[in-house]
């Protein structure tokens, strides 16, 4: 688990369990209702953040292609001159 997305995920979490507290101690005010709106959807994108998994498969895939890529540029290529003979056109390669 990458360590941005724990930490965003327990604060998310955190704060919808905060919001959610205040708004059910505090009874069914005005403010309220209010906390319970931004509280529960904190609460489910952060729980969504934590246990989100496919985040972590994507990453030594992405660090394999770049291997690869940098195999791929390391790799020398010899040059060959491409000439043009006089009178027979053809090409040579030498």
């Amino acid at each position: 688990m990458n360590i941005g997305q724990l930490i965003s995920g327990l604060v998310l979490t955190i704060f919808g369990v905060v919001l959610i507290v205040i708004a059910l101690v505090s009874g069914f005010t005005e403010g309220s209702f209010v906390a319970l709106i931004y509280g529960i959807p904190s609460l489910a994108v952060g729980l969504i953040i934590l246990f989100y998994r496919k985040e972590d498969y994507v990453e030594p895939i992405k660090r394999s292609i770049e291997r690869h890529r940098q195999k791929a540029n390391s790799l020398v290529v010899p040059y060959k001159k491409i000439s043009y003979k006089g009178g027979r056109k053809r090409w040579l390669m030498r």
